[in-house]
């Protein structure tokens, strides 16, 4: 018997399974890849569902979003703060979406949805919004306030 070839047999089947090993592992990790974002964007999507209820479950709440909507500006200090940690919270979700590559015609309808509701967001965005997130979701969150003027 030869045993150089039954070396080369031997390192040629080694090669083929350590191969075939390595195919799955990277099928393994793309499809453990895909259902973490899939994870993360229901988690998400559930953080601004969330920030919804928490708006209106509390009365107090209410009042200050429904006054900073209307008039950002006129707001006390100590509600200020309050409606720029309700919409600081909101547009991270939103951006946190937009990072992972969500759909875009949700993450745009999420954001919509809140810049539409009234000027006092718009001014919130202008004055402190734009302020606190990466420079790429400003010019996202940007386009989308241009579309709305036209």
């Amino acid at each position: 018997m030869d045993y150089q070839l039954v070396s080369i047999l031997a390192q040629t089947a080694t090669g083929v399974a350590t191969l075939a090993v390595a195919a799955f592992l990277s099928f393994q990790l793309r499809l453990q890849r895909k259902e973490s974002v899939a994870s993360a964007q229901s988690e998400l999507t559930n953080g601004l569902a969330e920030i919804g209820r928490d708006i209106y479950k509390d009365s107090e709440l209410t009042d200050i979003y429904l006054r900073g909507i209307v008039q950002y500006e006129i707001l006390s200090k100590e509600d200020k703060h309050r409606f720029n940690i309700m919409l600081w919270s909101y547009f991270m979700q939103i951006q946190q979406l937009w990072e992972t590559n969500y759909e875009e015609d949700k993450v745009r309808s999420y954001a919509n949805i809140m810049l539409n509701t009234g000027q006092g967001i718009v001014s919130w965005w202008e004055n402190m919004g734009r302020f606190v997130y990466p420079d790429a979701f400003i010019i996202y969150i940007d386009s989308l306030l241009d579309t709305k003027s036209e």
